[in-house]
């Protein structure tokens, strides 16, 4: 997604003092909670969080006993 910033300011410099300002409080505010980029882009920050839980869920292993690792199995060998 790309932006196009234009304002009706005399000042010549890019980007002007009024963009600065806001690139300035935009960077402030993220600082406090970075989650807002999310809401900005129309994602909410428990959705969010759900879906990395849901990626990062362990995956299954053997179990301990009756499985691969079964030490009674291991010592009688």
């Amino acid at each position: 997604m790309k932006y196009i910033l234009a304002l009706c300011c005399p000042d010549p410099a890019n980007p002007c003092k009024h963009i600065g300002a806001v690139y300035y409080m935009l960077g402030d505010r993220f600082s406090e909670d970075p989650c807002v980029l999310f809401q900005l882009r129309g994602r909410l920050k428990e959705e969010i969080i759900a879906k990395l839980r849901n990626i990062r869920k362990p995956i299954g292993f053997p179990s301990i006993q009756g499985g691969l690792f079964d030490l009674k199995k291991l010592g009688s060998a």
